[in-house]
């Protein structure tokens, strides 16, 4: 049961957590700000350390592979303009690629930054059609990777987003739009469009969404900070998640050691040794990450049995072995509890 002072903590958590998510909204995907901030581990190697680590065959699975994806988003780049007017591009999804450097390509190409040095571009941008031809090693694609030393890629940016932060002007989204023909809608057909649009909004308001009378602007800011949140629970599951396993991992280490400890000095004259193996054992024996595995239990309380035994503690030894029989029907001590058996009974 969650307690009201570890749920306030938890809360703050969360909290604190939302606030760098948000924070980090600003900065390029991909960088060290951004993933630092939601907790994230950072591509350590550069290129040529990644190659060296998983070879040229990979490099070459990865790049047709990224090529292939962003070819089919350049193809149809308009299909979804209205939705997605624009890219940001996105570094270091494999190896560590140089921000700086990177800018520097982006404004020789005609480009502008955004927030913090935010890559972003309408679609109809001619910059993803120049990238290519910074790099030494260019691949001639207007997509990503762009060279063979990259690892960009794309992000799509929502329509809200590219107009309130300046990456396309209303007038470029009138524009672009009317450049692929509509039928014009009949009377009939635009009212029942809105009314299917009212009830939309209002549905979506209900469901936690912005007003439906609200603006880009608030539209933008809204969803920002729900994907914040968002990023922040998952961010903190994952961190849970991780120390659990942590945890998990430093049980079973424990237990090994403690056999290890048994196996090499079955006798025990240190009562520093005694005392670390009695305190071990004990949080073996009662730990929840050895819930979903009754072997390992088992083999805590047959060690628990073989510290009674130096103890002189029949009785108790007994009962920890007949335990472990019961969290393990297999195990290898039948013998010997039938053995402490009859030694009691005379």
């Amino acid at each position: 049961m969650t307690t009201p002072a570890l749920q306030s903590a938890q809360e703050k958590e969360l909290a604190e957590m939302t606030e760098r998510c948000l924070r980090a909204a600003t900065f390029p995907n991909g960088s060290e700000p951004y993933l630092q901030a939601r907790g994230l581990e950072t591509p350590t190697p550069n290129f040529q350390e990644w190659l060296a680590h998983w070879g040229e065959k990979r490099l070459i699975e990865n790049q047709e592979s990224a090529q292939q994806s962003c070819k089919r988003d350049w193809s149809d780049r308009f299909g979804s303009f209205w939705m997605y007017p624009a890219w940001e591009l996105a570094l270091g999804c494999y190896w560590k690629e140089d921000l700086a450097d990177w800018h520097s390509r982006w404004l020789k190409c005609g480009g502008r930054l955004f927030e913090n040095g935010r890559m972003l571009a309408a679609k109809f941008d001619p910059i993803w059609e120049r990238l290519h031809a910074t790099f030494y090693d260019g691949l001639g694609e207007p997509y990503p990777p762009y060279a063979r030393s990259s690892c960009a890629h794309w992000i799509e940016i929502g329509d809200d987003e590219a107009v309130v932060l300046g990456v396309v002007s209303e007038k470029e989204m009138e524009a672009w739009g009317r450049a692929e023909p509509m039928r014009p809608l009949t009377v009939q057909e635009r009212e029942h469009y809105q009314e299917l649009h009212d009830e939309l909004s209002q549905e979506i308001h209900r469901r936690g969404g912005p007003a439906p009378n609200a603006t880009r602007a608030e539209r933008f800011a809204h969803e920002r900070i729900k994907n914040s949140k968002e990023e922040a629970l998952s961010t903190l599951e994952h961190r849970k998640r991780k120390e659990e396993a942590d945890e998990r991992a430093m049980m079973f280490r424990l237990m090994d050691k403690i056999n290890e400890s048994l196996r090499l000095e079955p006798e025990i004259h240190d009562v520093q040794r005694m005392a670390w193996l009695c305190e071990s054992v004990q949080k073996l024996t009662s730990t929840p990450h050895f819930d979903s595995y009754p072997n390992w239990r088992a083999n805590a309380w047959i060690a628990s049995a073989d510290l009674h035994r130096l103890q002189g503690n029949s009785a108790d030894e007994l009962g920890c072995l007949e335990y472990a029989l019961t969290l393990n029907p297999k195990a290898t001590v039948k013998r010997r509890v039938k053995a402490l058996k009859n030694s009691i009974i005379k």
